[in-house]
């Protein structure tokens, strides 16, 4: 690739991201007392015995009404179905059309998520509940407003849907670029090799931005405790290295790898880590050692019943949407097809501020590893190995206003365990 090219293709192209909220929705059966009877939001009453598949279809439409009709954006039930007219969606919001290339990334995506539910839900008896998932279209960070419609899509549902965030929520962040070449994503580029190495040696420090209970939760275990790469043993990490990249094919990467790798302080085990990350023949070689040992519920094929099976799935990241075949049993709408990397570590939420905060750090880091200088990205490194933290990362990323708002999340936590009386998240004031 000519030098023009590659600054074109490092400096030029913007980050994207999309956000996927989750949360519960309260559904009260025809007869049943209103266990918030002060909560002034409408609550979907069904009658007695209808079937569950059909109470998630009226929640979903009416969770489509608001997206439509209040915060305006072009929100449908799943990908791949018929798309509306082009000039309806241009009308209700002309960006997400010019940011996506295929029609299907312009829409923001509503579907009913029963592995939502909790097993054990203390509040079972007093609601119905539905799951909900909400993906929300492509945005390109460098856009002015980028982030306006999701934050009006948040006020609209805060507004007229009582939400609530169980423990089984995520705030799910999918961070990528405008244009990609998909050979280059399966060939495993140089700056994912970059990226994998730098979260190798600071998710522990990421996690300290979240809620203390997402370092044990199975829908993002940590990579560097949980990882195919992690637990298999000095001989296993040995052999997968020599089945690597060798001789000339490596040549160009090792230099790479020591711009960034301070192999002198590490050990042993820690510079065999990194160097397989580099060694990697390809993108899938490299994600298949970051996934994690997981039990994940699998519904039983004569009762359909959810049994715990034990499994290799995703972790704090997710490259399902990164490169074909990169996650066993990927979804038929996102095989590679987006071409991003999945932040699963934050916690389920419907703040704004929050994440808009937790994008901006994401963007951060993926950008640094595009097209960061290395010798941060190599101090960076050398500093995670010691008493570092998630805001002394922020303020080297050069977020200052990133690290103050964290630091009072941190000084501030959200209480995760629920009560009776704060089940729900709160609702913005009328304008």
């Amino acid at each position: 690739m000519r030098p023009e090219d590659l600054d074109q293709y490092y400096g030029r192209i913007p980050a994207t991201y999309g956000v996927e909220l989750q949360f519960l929705i309260p559904v009260l059966v025809e007869g049943q007392p209103d266990p918030h009877p002060d909560d002034g939001r409408q609550v979907l009453t069904v009658q007695p015995g209808t079937a569950e598949y059909e109470i998630s279809r009226q929640v979903i439409d009416n969770v489509l009404i608001v997206l439509r009709g209040v915060a305006r954006v072009p929100a449908w039930k799943h990908l791949g179905g018929i798309l509306p007219h082009a000039r309806v969606i241009a009308a209700m919001e002309e960006e997400s059309q010019s940011i996506a290339r295929r029609a299907q990334y312009s829409q923001w995506v509503v579907e009913s998520a029963p592995d939502l539910l909790l097993r054990r839900d203390p509040f079972e008896h007093h609601y119905t509940w539905i799951g909900v998932k909400i993906r929300s279209s492509k945005r390109d960070s460098t856009l002015p407003g980028h982030f306006d419609p999701i934050a009006n899509a948040i006020v609209a549902l805060r507004q007229y849907f009582r939400l609530r965030l169980a423990p089984s929520t995520s705030l799910m962040v999918h961070i990528g670029e405008k244009e990609r070449d998909s050979d280059s994503y399966e060939m495993c580029p140089v700056w994912l090799r970059v990226f994998c190495t730098l979260w190798w040696f600071v998710e522990t420090h990421v996690f300290l931005l979240s809620h203390h209970s997402r370092r044990i939760n199975g829908k993002c275990l940590p990579l560097t405790r949980h990882s195919r790469l992690n637990t298999m043993n000095d001989e296993e990490l040995a052999e997968e290295i020599e089945d690597g990249l060798q001789g000339a094919d490596f040549a160009y990467l090792h230099e790479r790898m020591h711009h960034i790798v301070p192999t002198c302080i590490l050990s042993r085990r820690e510079r065999d880590e990194a160097e397989f990350i580099w060694r990697a023949k390809d993108t899938n070689a490299l994600v298949h050692q970051l996934l994690v040992h997981k039990l994940e519920l699998v519904a039983m094929d004569d009762t359909g019943r959810l049994e715990a099976d034990a499994t290799l799935g995703r972790g704090s990241l997710g490259f399902q949407g990164f490169c074909e075949g990169a996650q066993p049993n990927p979804s038929m709408h996102n095989d590679g097809e987006t071409g991003t990397i999945e932040f699963r570590n934050m916690e389920g939420t419907l703040d704004p501020a929050l994440i808009l905060n937790w994008v901006i750090v994401l963007i951060r880091l993926f950008d640094l590893s595009r097209r960061g200088n290395t010798s941060d990205i190599m101090a960076i490194i050398e500093k995670s190995r010691g008493a570092y933290g998630g805001l002394p990362l922020l303020r080297d990323l050069g977020l200052e206003e990133q690290a103050a708002y964290f630091q009072n999340k941190v000084n501030h936590p959200n209480n995760i365990s629920e009560t009776f009386e704060n089940l729900f998240v709160d609702a913005y004031p009328h304008a």
